[in-house]
Order: C-alpha cells, then structure tokens, then sequence
C-alpha cells in the first residue's frame, strides 16, 4: 500500500537524503519548507551545511522529471511539492474568495466528503480567540473531537504553543 509522507525541514536538515528512504511511497513537501531550508541555507554550522546538502539533492531531484506531475525516483518513491498536488485531503483547508464582490471571503476545511464552514472560529479557549486565518486553522483541528492527532507547524511567535495550551487547559 502507498503512504503519503510529508516531509518537515527538520527531517531534512536531520538527513539531507532523506528523499531516497520512503521506498515506494510518495513524498510530499511543503512549500512552507523548501522556503525554510533556502533560508536555512545561509547560516554557518552543521544546519547550513544539511540545508545547502538538502537543496542540492532536491535540485538534482527536479533535473529528474517534471516537478508539477511528481518525480519518480529509482526507488519507485514520487517526489511531490504540496502545492501543486490537485486534490484536497481530509481537514485540508481552503480560502474561498467571491469572484464578483471584494472582500467577501471564508475558510473552509474539506471534511472528506464537502467542503463544510469554520465550526469553532469564534469560540474562546481560556479567553483566548485567534487572531489570523493561520491560528483558526489550527484552531479549528484542535477543537474538533473527531481529530485525535494535530501538528502545527509556523514560524516562531505564530500562536502555536500557546493554542495548544489553551486547548489542553480547556479539555481537562
């Protein structure tokens, strides 16, 4: 059976090869990562080191194929960027803007089956509400008791461990 792995920065930095060890399965890779690891690439240190090894493995990656259908790899593995993949996912998100009237918008998330509205958007945690479409997002999965396993991912001082605290202050 073929699995979907996405692949965090840090699984690159750890092993800049990484790409190569998922046999035949499908490797997917944030855009918010490969923009991480070009600016990981500048610092001094083992972490630039493994992101400039990283880059490079990912260059020579794309050299192979068509990066928008996926790249293929000997191991029969299929390299993806996330952003260029067609369909949506389970609690993926979506940002849905009105064609004809400005500033008529809403985020949505796809519960596998539509694509339903924000259920927990405007409900406080211990006082806390979120403040940008990021936070409801993550907000929304960490509200949500058909969803047992949540990761959140952000540049620091995005509200990650603080949501997070929130909601396990406001579960117990």
């Amino acid at each position: 059976m073929i699995k979907n792995y996405i692949i965090d920065t840090n699984v690159m930095i750890h092993d800049p090869f990484c790409f190569y060890k998922f046999d035949d399965n499908h490797i997917v890779i944030p855009i918010i990562c490969i923009e991480e690891l070009d600016h990981l690439k500048k610092r001094e240190g083992i972490v630039g080191y493994h992101a400039r090894s990283a880059a490079r493995e990912l260059s020579s990656i794309r050299k192979l194929g068509r990066v928008s259908d996926g790249v293929k790899l000997e191991s029969g593995g299929l390299v993806l960027p996330e952003l260029l993949q067609g369909n949506l996912y389970p609690n993926e998100f979506v940002h849905i803007r009105s064609s004809d009237r400005d500033g008529h918008e809403i985020i949505a998330r796809y519960d596998g089956e539509r694509i339903v509205p924000l259920k927990y958007s405007n409900e406080a945690s211990w006082g806390l509400l979120p403040i940008n479409r990021e936070q409801k997002m993550a907000y929304e999965l960490l509200m949500n008791p058909d969803i047992h396993f949540v990761t959140i991912s952000g540049g620091a001082g995005s509200g990650k461990t603080i949501l997070a605290i929130a909601f396990a202050l406001n579960s117990c």
